[in-house]
């Protein structure tokens, strides 16, 4: 059975579906049907990553589980920051606890 978003994550999705023209709405979906394979083309180059990095995910995210920020950020020895009760707009549920995150990275890095 689907998952019913919620209150919130209508209210920013509804937000952000404002924005979006007809350009973006042609960009998304070609990037949305070229995505069969999503990441294979990457796989070598992320052991070329040397920079400091920080992936940052939200724990219910209903489109990308966390599990995929995990592995993404232990295939780039990067830092990993699992926002706890937040959906796939964490950047809006948690903008201080997101700031913090990104300041002690930019100050750390």
């Amino acid at each position: 059975m689907a998952r019913i978003p919620s209150r919130q994550e209508t209210y920013y999705a509804a937000q952000t579906a404002a924005h979006v023209d007809p350009t973006m709405k042609d960009c998304i979906l070609k990037l949305y049907r070229s995505a069969i394979r999503v990441g294979d083309e990457w796989e070598d180059d992320f052991k070329r990553v040397s920079a400091p990095g920080l992936v940052l995910w939200g724990e219910k995210d209903p489109y990308a589980a966390a599990e995929f920020g995990a592995r993404l950020a232990q295939k780039t020895r990067a830092r990993f920051v699992s926002f706890p009760g937040c959906s796939h707009w964490w950047q809006l549920e948690r903008p201080a606890e997101v700031a913090a995150e990104l300041e002690r990275h930019w100050t750390t890095a």
